[in-house]
């Protein structure tokens, strides 16, 4: 097998920091120690909270100048 073939297919590969959610990509949890990455079609704020609604935050998304604004919610709130 030709090295290259094997270190893409066969080596175990270091997963992702993060998690993405899209409306057209919904997930109904996150693995612990992932980041939540929020993805919108346009500018937006996300309003979210981490302790059952007790306290909210808002985080405004940025541009990726790709078509895509994206947010990175804190892991530990």
């Amino acid at each position: 097998m030709p090295p290259q073939t094997s270190q893409r297919y066969a080596t175990p590969k270091t997963p992702s920091a993060g998690a993405c959610r899209r409306f057209n990509h919904k997930t109904r949890s996150i693995v612990t120690g992932c980041i939540p990455r929020i993805q919108v079609l346009a500018q937006a704020t996300v309003h979210w909270s981490g302790d059952g609604w007790r306290t909210v935050h808002d985080t405004a998304t940025r541009d990726t100048g790709l078509g895509v604004h994206t947010a990175d919610l804190p892991r530990d709130r």
